[in-house]
This record gives structure tokens, sequence and C-alpha cells, in this order.
């Protein structure tokens, strides 16, 4: 109860944030904020100059890292469901991994391009990695490695 009432008046929200500065630089370095509510569990990513946060809700939103502008914000109706892992990209590809199983390649950017998916049926729990030119997911019972073929 204490944690949730110390929480309460708290201005939740992204902000970006210079540095430098001394003693409280709320006003005089916050370079943008974003107040809506913040993922509890996926962490932000920043690529290719786009920060994107990814709600356990489902819903993506990417930014202009610069000056906070919300490029897109929305469902990825290709791959609809809860997401507890945090996104991962490499080579142009945003990759999601849904709680219910479904893994997402995205054209990253602004227009969320999907480009494969593939349905694990089995829950997707933990974050992918990148290892050189592969991608490692660990489902509930398994862990894969995937790599684009050679064209």
């Amino acid at each position: 109860m204490g944690y949730s009432l110390a929480r309460s008046p708290a201005k939740n929200g992204f902000y970006a944030i210079g540095l430098g500065g001394r003693g409280d630089v709320t006003e005089t370095q916050t370079k943008w904020r974003y107040r809506r509510a913040l993922p509890n569990l996926p962490s932000p990513l920043h690529y290719d100059g786009l920060l994107y946060r990814l709600h356990e809700t489902g819903i993506l939103t990417d930014f202009d890292l610069n000056t906070g502008e919300v490029v897109q914000d929305g469902r990825v109706e290709a791959a609809p469901g809860a997401d507890y892992a945090s996104p991962v990209a490499a080579d142009g590809e945003l990759f999601l991994a849904k709680q219910d199983g479904v893994f997402a390649v995205l054209e990253a950017g602004a227009e969320w391009n999907v480009l494969a998916m593939r349905d694990f049926v089995e829950g997707i729990w933990s974050t992918s990695a990148i290892e050189g030119d592969q991608v490692i997911l660990r489902t509930q019972s398994a862990l894969y490695g995937f790599q684009k073929e050679e064209a």
C-alpha cells in the first residue's frame, strides 16, 4: 500500500533529460517529455534514431529521439497480444516476442511493416538476444536460433 501511495503523486512518463547542469534540472535540462503510462515490463529500445516503447498491453509507440514527437502509436494488428519481453532490433528489423507465443519481425521505422511471423504456440516471456547474424529466442520449453536466408 505504501508503494502505491508514494507513486500516485509522481509525474509518470518518458523524459529526455540533457546532460549537465546542477541541482534540480527538471526545467533547465528536460528536452522533451511524454506523459502517458510507462510499461511495467518491456524496456524501451533506441534504434536508428527512434525510441520504441512497447507497453505490456501490446501498444507500440515510436518517438523521434531528438524531438519526442510520436512517429506512430498503436497496436501491431498482425501481432496482437500481451508483451512481457522487450523489443530488440538489428539489420533494419524489429523483433517482438509476444507472451502468447507469436514472434514477429517488423521493418524497423515508422511503418511497422510485418516481414515475418511465427506462432510457437507456447508462451514467450524472455527478451530475445542478438548474436552475430542470429536472433536467439527462448520459449517456455525450447531455445531457437534464426538467421536470414541468403538471397
